[in-house]
């Protein structure tokens, strides 16, 4: 298959960042008032939305075909490279609404279990600029050492730990909305402004233990705990998405399309075509549900 090499660094990019959010609701969600903690926690159910995708109304077409088999086969070759090891990542990370900035920095970051997921379904529709997609990880582990320093309430605090995660039989699916949106250097570019993803996870083992405290930490966990969950939930997966649409602005729409759509197909689909009058806007600033 044609393979993009802007688009597939910035893909895998992508997914590096994802292991930094990740990294970061074990750090901050799961330790207790404890150094060492092994921590098992059940099942999880996570059903997160902005306003809501509305319902797919036209039927598929053949560029949506096109693009979900290619789209699909992609996907396919990625997932196994994303068992990997990760020896240094470094990121600056906002969660607005829980008053926190973090840099998070993950050194020799071990994950494993991506070459068995599978793909259960997807379909592209051009024409929607819209998404659907279910996908199951049977077992997920990661694991490393992680620097984590910051300001919760204004609050100071740095440690270094290590930190092992196991999951069971993960499965994620859902419905994202994608636009062709143009960026003040006039750069067309791809956004995610919408979506409603759903997380079920079996169970979660996860082994977490401070190496060292450079500054008092327990005090400032205590009071990020005491934090509404579904707050914390809230502003991690807007990160998550603000992370991937940085990503994404760093490639030409044009070159995703092309990709999933070879230009001697239909040109009719509204990404394909220009959007001069169309201005940067984030999910964030959608209704959130």
């Amino acid at each position: 298959m044609f393979r993009n090499d802007v688009f597939d660094m910035q893909y895998r990019a992508i997914g590096e960042k994802m292991w930094t959010i990740l990294a970061l609701v074990f750090c901050a969600v799961y330790p207790a008032q404890t150094v060492v903690l092994h921590q098992e926690t059940g099942v999880i159910h996570i059903h997160k939305k902005f306003s809501g995708p509305p319902p797919a109304e036209s039927p598929l077409q053949p560029d949506d075909e096109e693009a979900t088999k290619r789209a699909e086969a992609f996907i396919k070759e990625l997932l196994p490279t994303l068992d990997t090891r990760i020896p240094k990542s470094v990121n600056s990370i906002i969660l607005q609404e829980l008053n926190a900035v973090f840099t998070l920095a993950l050194y020799n970051f071990v994950v494993k279990g991506f070459r068995s997921a599978t793909l259960d379904n997807l379909v592209i529709r051009m024409s929607d600029s819209r998404v659907d997609f279910n996908a199951t990880i049977p077992f997920l582990s990661a694991g490393g050492t992680v620097f984590w320093n910051g300001i919760i309430d204004e609050n100071n605090f740095a440690i270094v730990s290590n930190v092992s995660t196991f999951s069971d039989e993960i499965k994620i699916g859902g419905i994202i909305d994608i636009q062709k949106l143009q960026l003040p250097t006039q750069l067309n570019v791809l956004q995610i402004t919408d979506a409603d993803i759903t997380i079920d996870i079996d169970d979660i083992m996860i082994e977490f233990k401070i190496v060292e405290e450079l500054v008092l930490f327990k005090n400032t966990l205590v009071q990020f705990m005491n934090k509404p969950m579904d707050d914390i939930m809230k502003s991690v997966f807007r990160a998550a998405v603000r992370l991937a649409n940085e990503h994404l602005a760093k490639v030409p729409a044009e070159t995703i399309i092309n990709y999933l759509v070879p230009p001697k197909t239909s040109t009719s689909n509204p990404l394909r075509r220009q959007s001069p009058n169309l201005r940067m806007r984030y999910p964030y600033q959608h209704g959130y549900n």
